[in-house]
């Protein structure tokens, strides 16, 4: 499989609202917040409220954990079978109702739309990854935040809603898509592990090219590498390292260090090379193209309650190769 060279850094953030007990997480990490009516412009936005967001249509991933953030309004991305939606609905209802007004009132000659953004596009299975059409959904979103916000930091914050079996390639190409037109912070929307239409995030960002870089005086830490093979078995290591079967120990070759891609028994190798004093300060991971978006997301529910940056590595050419 080939990769783009440059890993697309993601940035957890680990603060629950949803109201439920859950463990301790083995890392601490800052409470995500947003202000009433105002979906942020990163995980540092204070929160005072959570507006009910509309059930979606999608066939979400269904979440393993009970302790991830509710769903924010935010711009809205479906991801199904037949095509990719923007729509920034969800995003305009929690507006002011005088931030309403006020940016009506600056609608482009000939936009009978404006401000509401709604695009679908095809299925992605053209040879690129950007997609053209949902480039120009993205830069329009952002002409009606630039609007709204005057001298203030437009939001970067999407809610992804990507359907159980698409596969990691078509979502691969949204978020490439979406940090080159500057929207670097998805939310993948998932369903809530009890019955009912409650939904959550796994709360992810992808800054732009580069990154941000860790401060100069803190030592480097290496890496906790996940390869997830083209027959769904789970490859786990230290940097370059390979870990045993147990997680526990560094083994002499790489090793299938799980049979199959089971969220709790990946749960429990991390946990089992973090009790071993295995030291990681991330995580990367690379998955096949043609990996469904249930077997992704429950990997990365896992990593984001224990690891404080994880790396998507971006699949391109051929879907599956």
């Amino acid at each position: 499989m080939k990769f783009v060279g440059a890993l697309l850094a993601v940035l957890p953030a680990f603060g629950c609202t949803c109201g439920t007990p859950s463990p301790a997480p083995l890392r601490a990490a800052p409470a995500v917040t947003h202000a009433e009516g105002d979906p942020g412009s990163g995980p540092s936005a204070p929160m005072s409220t959570t507006l009910p967001v509309e059930a979606s249509r999608v066939a979400l991933p269904r979440s393993t954990r009970v302790d991830l953030p509710p769903e924010l309004p935010a711009l809205r991305v479906t991801i199904d079978a037949t095509g990719t939606t923007l729509d920034n609905g969800a995003q305009l209802g929690a507006w002011p109702p005088a931030d309403r007004e006020r940016v009506a009132m600056q609608r482009p000659p000939g936009d009978a739309e404006w401000p509401a953004v709604h695009a679908e596009v095809g299925d992605g299975s053209g040879p690129g990854m950007r997609l053209a059409g949902l480039s120009e959904a993205f830069a329009r979103a952002t002409a009606v935040e630039r609007a709204r916000a005057g001298d203030r930091h437009t939001p970067t914050v999407y809610a992804l809603h990507v359907e159980a079996e698409v596969p990691y390639q078509r979502v691969a190409q949204v978020l490439f898509t979406a940090a080159l037109e500057g929207w670097s912070e998805p939310r993948f929307v998932m369903r809530a592990p009890a019955p009912g239409p409650s939904t959550s995030t796994v709360w992810l960002a992808v800054p732009l090219a580069g990154g941000a870089e860790p401060p100069a005086d803190l030592p480097a830490q290496p890496t906790l590498s996940v390869s997830i093979t083209a027959d769904r078995h789970v490859r786990v290591g230290i940097g370059p390292r390979p870990l045993d079967s147990g997680c526990d120990r560094v083994a002499e070759a790489p090793v299938d260090t799980l049979p199959d891609l089971d969220a709790a028994a990946f749960t429990g190798c991390v946990d089992a090379a973090l009790r071993a004093g295995l030291l990681f300060e991330g995580a990367t991971l690379t998955a096949p193209g043609d990996l469904p978006a249930q077997g992704l997301l429950q990997l990365l529910e896992a990593l984001q309650a224990r690891v404080p940056r994880v790396a998507l590595a971006i699949p391109v050419g051929r879907t599956g190769s």
